[in-house]
């Protein structure tokens, strides 16, 4: 289902809601918990957000490579985690920048958050994740002419991990 609340697009699964802002196009991810509000309504909680201004970017470089970014703002306590050797999870993604790429172009781009959520970009090419205060918080991808990836939500590590695995064929 969607809804247009006149600044915003709201659309709506059984277990997420996007709510995209039509100026900017950030979109906000948010889990429809099983607790309700005195309306008998599933109380939407926050998963993830775009940055309200500026969310997304796409250049060519002077080497004709495209590069694009996506920029997150991440919870100040959450916790972020790339993928190492045998699909688990082992780098810690604040902080720093990190490929989430796998050696030799075996898996999908993918980071896990301990909110209820992962990103897996769909994309062969490099990949990096970024938590730099001064730099700023963003997924980036190489050669891609748009950056495309899966927003999986899971109440639990271990449903998103198989969504994962799905995706990638592994499962």
């Amino acid at each position: 289902m969607y809804k247009d609340t006149g600044k915003l697009v709201e659309l709506t699964t059984d277990e997420l809601l996007l709510q995209v802002d039509k100026a900017t196009g950030a979109v906000r991810y948010l889990a429809l918990t099983e607790e309700e509000d005195s309306a008998r309504r599933a109380k939407p909680r926050l998963l993830l957000a775009e940055r309200p201004r500026e969310c997304r970017q796409i250049e060519t470089a002077a080497d004709r490579k495209l590069r694009t970014w996506l920029y997150l703002d991440w919870a100040r306590d959450e916790r972020l985690y790339g993928f190492g050797m045998k699909g688990q999870p082992s780098l810690s993604l604040r902080g720093g920048a990190r490929y989430i790429s796998q050696q030799g172009g075996e898996g999908l781009p993918f980071f896990l958050s301990d909110r209820g959520y992962g990103i897996l970009a769909a994309t062969e090419h490099p990949a990096f994740v970024c938590d730099i205060p001064a730099y700023g918080s963003y997924l980036y991808t190489e050669n891609n002419r748009q950056m495309d990836f899966y927003f999986i939500a899971g109440k639990r590590q271990e449903t998103i991990l198989n969504a994962y695995a799905y995706l990638c064929g592994t499962l």
